[in-house]
């Protein structure tokens, strides 16, 4: 009897460390909860750091504690469409293939959206942009910006995913708000206090300096339609190259980005120390706009009991530089342009701050477990949810620019650059920091650790060349010219 009673006594209590074991397990999820997912562009890592500069973000880090943070994530490049295809599909730019504006995803590839409909959701992207990487497959396409989004009415009557851009963090770094005064000390005479005044240089320029675009069919056919008035040229121009069709952006290309620059430069001296204090005061003031959003619809979530029935994701395709290279903007692959927020919010997951290398690859399978379905097998990413799978042994980041000429991984505290030239595609030139000792990136010390080189060399051709290749659909890019190519990727386009 006594056996018989230490055995049922044995069984009880296996029966309830597999009980707890299985609810442990079902806590790591949020089985049917929304998605909601933020994805503010040209946003830097350091840009979002309730540490160290939370003045910043000071509506975001009152809700810190209610997010797991990853604090060296990394974005696979440089441009946003990538970005965006790379968090959609789990995979590098080398396999999905939309390198820049002009690509679309490759339908026969999966992705979060077919995984999430596949599972009963209801799924919905706002802004434009987005459908420049799937061109279909989602519900709804709206576009309000994300601060006019009554997050909670979309959200409540049945499971939904929703995904909502926000590009206000980008070049030229303006207010929309057309009564915005900058009153920095440091702000150059006459520089533009807010996108409208902008765009009034913008065409003023146009009529000055370009009368070969003022002249041209898309422009003439605007100022026709507009009572024989150029108000707002520049900006129907502007817009057509972010938003607009295909062949408004084919025709527009060339002139696009060449005239934001013209018109910043006449301002900005991107070489004098003033000038750059004011330039990241102004990314800085567009940083706290979008604070303002993420936390209102934190809130309004909040207020509608939602709050602990969705998954909430912040997160960027890219980073910004202020000349720590030599430039301003993103057409590089270095750290400040590479790594980028990726913070979320699981019901019932407790707060945590990840250190480990993660990627944007990474993010669409951790969403998907976070909600208990099962990622896509030809998802490159991890589940970062669990502890086993962002302390493996897949410590390094992976990012690609020019259709692949131009790649970075970063192993550890290592990271190496192969950048190959247009003009000379048979030269190719290495780059390596030791970001422990230099995370500025500014002493190259591939030239002495030739050893190191070569195993990050190997690393990246036997993980990229064991993965599959998709073939997006890329009709309009190859009506560009060789130099409208070569812009898009030098100039930083897009």
């Amino acid at each position: 009897m006594k056996k018989l009673s230490l055995l049922a006594v044995f069984v009880i209590i296996t029966i309830g460390i597999v009980a707890t074991s299985i609810h442990l397990a079902d806590n790591k999820t949020c089985n049917d909860c929304n998605i909601v997912v933020f994805d503010a562009d040209i946003f830097r890592a350091d840009g979002l750091d309730c540490e160290k500069s939370p003045e910043i973000t000071p509506n975001i880090c009152e809700f810190k504690n209610e997010f797991i943070k990853f604090s060296n994530h990394h974005s696979p490049t440089d441009l946003t469409k990538p970005g965006m295809a790379s968090f959609f599909t789990s995979s590098y730019p080398s396999t999905h293939g939309a390198w820049n504006e002009f690509y679309f995803i490759d339908k026969n590839q999966p992705n979060i959206i077919n995984v999430l409909k596949d599972n009963g959701y209801n799924t919905i992207i706002n802004h434009p942009e987005n459908k420049q990487v799937i061109s279909s497959g989602y519900d709804i396409l709206l576009e309000p910006s994300a601060l006019e989004l009554n997050v909670p009415d979309l959200i409540k009557d049945k499971k939904t995913f929703l995904f909502t851009y926000e590009d206000n963090l980008h070049y030229p770094y303006l207010s929309n708000d057309q009564n915005e005064v900058i009153s920095h000390p440091n702000k150059p005479v006459n520089f533009p206090n807010n996108l409208s005044e902008y765009y009034d240089r913008g065409t003023e320029i146009i009529i000055k300096n370009h009368q070969e675009t003022l002249n041209g069919a898309f422009a003439q056919d605007y100022i026709k339609n507009n009572g024989n008035s150029t108000k707002g040229l520049y900006r129907h121009i502007e817009e057509s190259c972010w938003n607009g069709n295909r062949e408004a952006m084919l025709v527009n290309n060339d002139y696009c980005w060449k005239l934001g620059k013209e018109i910043f430069e006449k301002y900005i001296d991107e070489n004098n120390p003033d000038d750059l204090k004011f330039v990241k005061y102004l990314y800085q003031e567009r940083i706290k706009e979008v604070d303002k959003k993420i936390s209102k619809i934190i809130r309004d979530l909040k207020s509608n009991n939602l709050w602990d029935k969705t998954v909430f994701v912040i997160r960027s395709d890219h980073g910004e530089e202020f000349m720590e290279h030599g430039n301003i903007g993103h057409n590089n692959l270095y750290e400040k342009v590479a790594r980028v927020p990726f913070w979320i919010h699981v019901p019932n997951k407790a707060e945590e701050t990840i250190n480990n290398l993660t990627q944007t690859i990474d993010e669409a399978p951790t969403i998907l477990k976070a909600v208990g379905i099962k990622p896509h097998p030809l998802m490159q990413g991890r589940n970062l949810l669990e502890e086993k799978n962002y302390k493996s042994d897949v410590n390094f980041a992976i990012a690609q620019k020019n259709d692949g000429s131009i790649f970075s991984i970063r192993e550890g505290n290592y990271k190496l650059l192969s950048i190959t030239n247009d003009s000379e595609l048979d030269t190719t030139r290495y780059e390596l920091y030791n970001l422990e000792d230099d995370p500025d990136e500014k002493t190259n010390i591939v030239g002495t650790n030739h050893e190191i080189k070569e195993r990050l060399l190997l690393k990246y051709y036997s993980t990229i060349n064991q993965l599959p290749k998709f073939n997006p659909s890329n009709g309009s890019f190859n009506k560009l010219t060789d130099e409208q190519k070569s812009a898009i990727f030098k100039d930083g386009y897009f």
